[in-house]
């Protein structure tokens, strides 16, 4: 989630019009001090522009209660600095805000399954009919009993009882959007008539027009007509749907095993490996390996879903 400053980044204290002018009254009415409102101050040097208290660049409409202004407002893929005499950060947020769907994949891990014992099952030639004995221990020397005169060695089918578990891949993208500034604090000292206030130059980089801002969706007061919406925070709902595993019908467990000619695995063995379509001469002691898996699983369709949009909005209201 990328996130913004949001609202006032600290009031600033526009210096009062001079007592010499043809209404010096009228800027001190904004002097509220609610949190986020104007606040007027009787220090000369609060807000100064850099040409010095006295210098009234423009006279500009006092904004009503609940507005933040004038302000400057700089707009980017990096949004300027606030520089003098517009030094206070008031707002910071982002416009244009847009975002491409998430990538989506699913991928299966190995299969977890559960191989159980080994089967030998004794007969003749391999043909029924037949006995058999289970030995569930891999790595370790088993004697034989023998009851026929071939093997056939295997693990039980184990289709139904594999397990692979699943893998979502996503990647979401990161947001574009339009950083947006807005300074404050450069209010002088000058002569302006009823409900007006007196501001500093716009300096290089900002737009051409002075602004007021307040959070939320309003209409534009007096005195600022041109409208524009920006955010302060980004919703990022952008996601993947479920990823998951079916199992299919071709797992099997198998095993590399040693043919003994003795009890307690005692003369030269014969390689072999289980399976049912291996056969042998029947042992008199047997050892196996731990067994491997073989056969897939098959993952699921996965789709990208969600949005990423603008949230918490801040009107913007410029000359």
């Amino acid at each position: 989630m990328v996130v913004f400053v949001l609202g006032a980044a600290g009031c600033f204290n526009p210096e009062p019009p001079s007592e010499t002018g043809s209404d010096a009254t009228g800027s001190s009415t904004s002097g509220a001090t609610s949190e986020g409102m104007l606040t007027t101050s009787t220090d000369p040097s609060v807000g100064a522009s850099e040409s010095g208290p006295g210098v009234c660049e423009a006279c500009v409409a006092d904004p009503p209660e609940g507005w933040q202004g004038p302000l400057v407002l700089g707009a980017g893929e990096t949004a300027p600095s606030c520089a003098a005499p517009y030094t206070a950060v008031v707002f910071q947020a982002a416009e244009d805000i847009s975002g491409d769907d998430a990538s989506c994949g699913c991928e299966c891990g190995d299969p977890e399954v559960d191989c159980d014992s080994l089967q030998i099952q004794y007969g003749n030639a391999c043909a029924g009919p037949f006995n058999i004995e289970s030995f569930a221990d891999a790595e370790v020397c088993h004697n034989t009993t023998a009851q026929g005169p071939s093997i056939g060695a295997f693990f039980a089918p184990i289709s139904g009882t594999e397990v692979c578990p699943p893998s979502l891949v996503r990647t979401i993208p990161a947001p574009s959007l339009t950083e947006i500034v807005l300074c404050g604090g450069a209010l002088s000292q000058g002569t302006c008539g009823a409900d007006e206030l007196c501001a500093g130059a716009i300096p290089d980089g900002f737009d051409a027009s002075l602004c007021v801002a307040q959070d939320g969706e309003h209409e534009c007061p007096e005195g600022y007509p041109n409208a524009r919406t920006a955010f302060g925070d980004v919703a990022d709902s952008r996601d993947c749907t479920e990823c998951s595993c079916a199992s299919g019908d071709n797992f099997e467990c198998s095993a590399e095993l040693e043919l003994f000619p003795e009890v307690d695995c005692g003369g030269t063995q014969t390689a072999g490996a289980s399976g049912f379509d291996s056969c042998f001469d029947t042992p008199e002691s047997i050892r196996f390996a731990e067994p491997s898996v073989t056969g897939d699983c098959t993952p699921s369709s996965v789709e990208a879903v969600g949005t990423v949009v603008g949230d918490e909005p801040i009107t913007i209201c410029c000359q």
